[in-house]
């Protein structure tokens, strides 16, 4: 949905989520016909004002939310592919989750939080780019079995 301005360079990009949240220029960059196919791609669905809540498997009502959910921004639950780049070395991992500010994932090695990472998304759509990005690390969660859970936080988009 695209906010209401007075100029035409704001009215250019200018999106909000579904619930009205602003939507950081890094991730307007394509607003094409196909924007709508890639987010549902790549983030499912928001229907009916209720979003997935993953940690329990209920829908969770947008007034819900801003009371439960003590969070600046929205999460979208993605399980994509991504390379995670450290030190000139590639690794594969998982992101669970994304919102404008940062991202969860999941890794089959360790890191330590402070640790620089470049993450790179692949789109399935030719039409629209992936997404990079430099991150850092600011919590770790060992995994039973190895591995483990990341908070990166964006720290530049590419």
């Amino acid at each position: 949905m695209r906010a209401q301005c007075c100029c035409a360079s704001c009215f250019r990009g200018a999106l909000q989520g579904a619930d009205g949240t602003p939507i950081r220029r890094a991730f307007q960059a394509y607003s094409g016909p196909d924007f709508a196919l890639f987010t549902s791609q790549i983030a499912g669905s928001y229907k009916n004002g209720h979003i997935s809540n993953q940690n329990e498997g209920l829908d969770m009502s947008r007034t819900d939310r801003d009371y439960e959910e003590k969070r600046d921004y929205i999460r979208m639950r993605v399980d994509a592919d991504v390379n995670l780049i450290h030190a000139g070395q590639v690794i594969p991992a998982v992101c669970i989750d994304l919102s404008s500010s940062g991202m969860q994932v999941q890794a089959p090695r360790s890191f330590s939080v402070g640790d620089k990472l470049n993450v790179s998304i692949d789109s399935d759509h030719p039409a629209l780019k992936g997404l990079e990005a430099d991150t850092e690390v600011v919590w770790v969660t060992d995994e039973e079995g190895g591995g483990q859970k990341l908070g990166l936080s964006i720290v530049s988009m590419k």
